[in-house]
């Protein structure tokens, strides 16, 4: 038996609307979310059904990834969309294997119980966005977010208001001089 997920779902108006905020200050040949340790499939579906509504005349590819069990229920509640790639596999050997050309526009972090390997994920996803790209996260007051603001504050990512206390939206205002 598989173990209880304790994972939530973000309130679907509240995913909705920092996707809906997310701006192209260049229209890009490609558009990248991810969704990072999904364990449900709700928030991708989201994220997908969004992109690919508001800007359907954008390539899209959307990157959900995880070590979770229910692998099986997941691809079968999100083979209907094209623009997914799912893989089995933890953050850490995601971003050793994925040197990505292509910039992240929305990427939403799930809940990670360690802050070193929450870190290391910021700063690898921080390094391939551009002005307009937007991180959410997902039981934002489960982690020391003093460490996590720091980073995206020098990378000039800014919180966006409007959300509850366990989201939070940050969005990249200027690139680094």
């Amino acid at each position: 038996m598989g173990h209880k997920m304790s994972h939530n779902i973000i309130d679907k108006k509240t995913l909705k609307y920092a996707c809906f905020q997310t701006i192209f200050v260049r229209k890009p040949p490609l558009v990248m979310t991810c969704e990072v340790n999904i364990q449900r499939t709700e928030n991708s579906s989201v994220i997908m059904d969004h992109f690919e509504t508001r800007f359907p005349e954008i390539e899209h590819t959307h990157i959900a990834f995880s070590n979770c069990e229910n692998q099986t229920q997941i691809l079968k509640n999100l083979c209907h969309y094209q623009e997914l790639n799912f893989l089995k596999m933890d953050p850490k050997t995601f971003m050793a294997h994925f040197p990505f050309a292509f910039p992240f526009i929305f990427v939403l972090f799930n809940k990670e119980k360690n802050i070193e390997h929450l870190v290391e994920q910021v700063v690898w996803f921080v390094n391939r966005t551009y002005v307009g790209s937007r991180f959410v996260f997902n039981e934002w007051n489960q982690y020391n977010n003093k460490i996590i603001k720091d980073i995206l504050d020098c990378y000039n990512f800014k919180p966006v208001s409007g959300y509850k206390d366990e989201v939070i939206c940050y969005e990249r205002f200027k690139r680094n001089a």
